[in-house]
């Protein structure tokens, strides 16, 4: 089906957006006019040549770094090892999402806003009515950034002033540009959520409108096929960024147990005070449970309006007699609409939904009291051992 008109502003947005995160290679070399990969041999060698600037830079400033000698050695096993898994976990988003957007994601990437553009021309085809466009995406947007700037800015004080190491060392070394790329992709994810989510709104107000016209069948297969095409469209957004979840999800509960293993268990439990490790993981926790539930609760609203059609569909069959061709209709539609429901997941390990939150927090919450009772349990042992030299 040809397209015409216009794109929608929520669609010009995200085409402005994707303009300034070309430059970083979160999203792929795309010409939206074209419907054409831009440029794809220099792609693939800028790609490469991130990916190893990185790698070497980050062995550069951890290799005799007399600041990160001192952490490892006056650290515990379980901080030691709570490092390890933010820095592989963060470095390992980083490099997938500069080779995926290199290599692997720009079909998908032109088969997403074909369907958002072909999905916009069927439903104003029947429908006098524009894509509405929050601002609060934009606000959250900014937030975002605030939130990483006071992330990045204190670490780095702390690193070039207090402990007199260079700031190019410093910068590498608290993995700021990580967790830029981070930030960057959860807002893309949040963006382009919530875009698919206005129009499973708008397609479910014109189920409603349908069902109480005089053309049902008819124009009840058109919204059918709109459906079909955001189902489409769900599932190439889950071929794109279905890694990228799987990994923030992980970092997500690594970085918490590592901010209360480090920043609350460490001050609360062992009764020492470190204004730097409080102040800094307490912002590690703010803006990671920030990106978590930015990336959960807009994909599983998605899945809840999508539900809403199918809920919509199944009350409307008694609105007709059932040997009438509209409740005939009306089952078909219904059934071929269950295929094309969006399930959302993590590269196919797990589900994305509200119950992930729950999820994280018991085991967050395990780990904080299991590790709480072994470190008292070992203090307790450690002064016996003092006062009577024995147990």
């Amino acid at each position: 089906m040809k397209i015409h008109g216009r794109p929608e502003k929520d669609i010009k947005f995200i085409r402005t957006l994707s303009t300034y995160l070309d430059f970083f290679l979160i999203t792929p070399w795309y010409d939206f006019s074209k419907k054409v990969p831009f440029k794809p041999t220099m792609k693939k060698c800028y790609g490469c040549i991130l990916v190893t600037a990185k790698l070497i830079t980050y062995v550069c400033a951890v290799e005799n770094n007399s600041l990160m000698k001192e952490y490892f050695n006056n650290t515990l096993i379980s901080q030691k090892i709570g490092y390890t898994f933010v820095a592989s976990t963060l470095m390992l988003h980083f490099s997938l999402t500069v080779i995926f957007s290199a290599f692997l994601n720009v079909n998908h990437w032109k088969i997403l806003f074909t369907n958002l553009e072909n999905f916009d021309s069927r439903i104003k085809s029947s429908r006098n009515a524009k894509m509405s466009f929050s601002k609060a995406l934009i606000y959250c947007l900014i937030l975002q950034q605030i939130m990483f700037l006071l992330l990045s800015f204190y670490p780095l004080y702390t690193g070039t002033v207090m402990f007199k190491s260079s700031f190019w060392r410093s910068f590498n070394t608290n993995l700021s540009i990580e967790m830029c790329y981070e930030i960057a992709v959860v807002s893309l994810i949040n963006i382009i959520s919530d875009v698919i989510k206005r129009r499973y709104k708008v397609l479910n107000t014109k189920t409603v409108e349908v069902l109480k016209g005089p053309k049902v069948i008819q124009e009840l297969e058109n919204v059918v096929e709109c459906y079909q095409i955001l189902g489409e469209t769900a599932a190439t957004f889950n071929a794109i960024f279905g890694y990228q979840i799987l990994i923030i999800v992980f970092h997500s509960g690594v970085q918490l147990t590592h901010s209360l293993n480090v920043g609350f268990v460490t001050h609360v439990v062992e009764e020492t005070s470190s204004e730097f490790a409080y102040i800094f993981n307490l912002f590690c926790v703010m803006i990671v449970m920030y990106n978590f539930l930015l990336v959960v609760l807009p994909l599983d609203s998605i899945m809840c309006e999508a539900r809403k059609f199918m809920g919509t569909c199944y009350n409307a069959q008694r609105l007709f007699h059932i040997e009438s061709k509209e409740f005939e209709a009306l089952i078909k539609f219904t059934n071929y609409s269950e295929h094309f429901v969006p399930e959302f997941s993590a590269a196919g390990f797990f589900r994305i939904n509200k119950s992930l939150i729950f999820s994280l927090s018991g085991h967050v919450a395990a780990y904080y009291i299991i590790y709480s009772c072994s470190v008292q349990s070992k203090s307790k042992c450690s002064k016996l051992i003092l006062e009577h030299g024995t147990y």
